[in-house]
């Protein structure tokens, strides 16, 4: 038995090992990466390709490469796999290897190698250097209390982004020209370098930048209620595990914003002890936290817990 090649995709990850980033490939359904058996039922990758343990994920797969990160898109797609859940249902035409198009005589594609094939592999749209106009860009506003204190989040982003999920980051913003107007009311988070602080209340801060002539709205994503989110905190006598007890979020909705790369910024509040975040969507738990008051604590915070999800924690 095989896995069928278009039911998974494939992302490009760092990693703190030789060669700095490793390709693992995930369920389209759940977004959940391989395991090591299942990995072992993928075939038809490219060659270079050597699988290993997922440096972050216990008992998840991974691969290194001899690829170069700008060859890895187009030799993943020439062997039929996906670079991004989105190519499932619309695959990128990939050139032969080593057969660039000719118009004419001698007019040859001059393209660097993997150039037109990395979404999915490359950092989002929402990292161009393009200086956005305000009229070319939506904003959402987040509140957050802390100690009876209010805080105003803001971020931009592109109306054409699906979902309005590729941030533009605040130090692109911060360089437009109609931020000039802005300037002295939003402040760069420390957190995050995709929002911003604002130093005025909520409906004040909307009628601000809405007079650069961007537009408001309530849809632009910032974080996950913890009643949209369920858990799983790992096992002691897991046998896949060699580090500390860890912990696993996930959206519910499989096909809710970040589902597979979710982050402390993507947590109404991060518990105490969520110490050092491993990867996506996996923390390590504070030596000493016990299991069953993590999982208590968890679920008087709102969030659901899932035993099933205790293996990828």
């Amino acid at each position: 038995m095989t896995i069928d090649r278009t039911t998974v995709y494939a992302r490009v990850e760092a990693a703190n090992i030789p060669g700095s980033f490793v390709v693992v490939f995930h369920h389209a359904d759940t977004g959940l990466a391989l395991t090591t058996a299942e990995a072992l039922l993928l075939e038809g990758l490219p060659q270079g390709m050597s699988l290993r343990t997922h440096p972050g994920l216990p008992g998840r797969a991974a691969w290194t490469t001899s690829l170069g990160i700008l060859a890895i898109g187009p030799a993943l797609r020439r062997a039929g796999f996906a670079a991004a859940r989105d190519e499932l249902a619309n695959p990128v035409v990939v050139m032969p290897k080593g057969n660039p198009t000719g118009i004419g005589l001698g007019i040859v594609d001059l393209t660097p190698p993997g150039a037109p094939f990395m979404s999915g592999m490359m950092p989002p749209e929402g990292y161009r250097t393009i200086e956005p106009r305000a009229g070319e860009l939506v904003f959402g506003l987040h509140g957050e209390e802390k100690n009876g204190k209010i805080t105003v989040f803001v971020k931009f982003c592109r109306p054409e982004d699906r979902g309005h999920l590729r941030d533009v980051r605040s130090d692109a913003i911060a360089k437009c020209t109609f931020f000039g107007e802005l300037h002295g009311a939003l402040a760069a988070a420390k957190r995050w370098d995709d929002r911003f602080v604002s130093a005025l209340d909520i409906a004040a801060t909307r009628r601000l930048i809405e007079r650069t002539g961007a537009t408001f709205d309530p849809d632009v994503f910032f974080c996950h209620p913890p009643e949209t989110l369920e858990f799983g905190v790992s096992t002691p006598d897991d046998p896949d595990r060699d580090g500390p007890p860890g912990i696993f979020v996930i959206p519910i909705d499989r096909n809710a914003a970040h589902y597979d790369r979710i982050g402390e910024e993507h947590l109404v509040d991060v518990p105490p002890y969520f110490a050092q975040y491993r990867s996506e969507n996996s923390w390590d738990l504070t030596p000493g936290a016990l299991r069953e008051d993590v999982i208590a604590d968890m679920i008087a915070r709102g969030y659901v817990h899932n035993a099933v999800l205790d293996r990828d924690a």
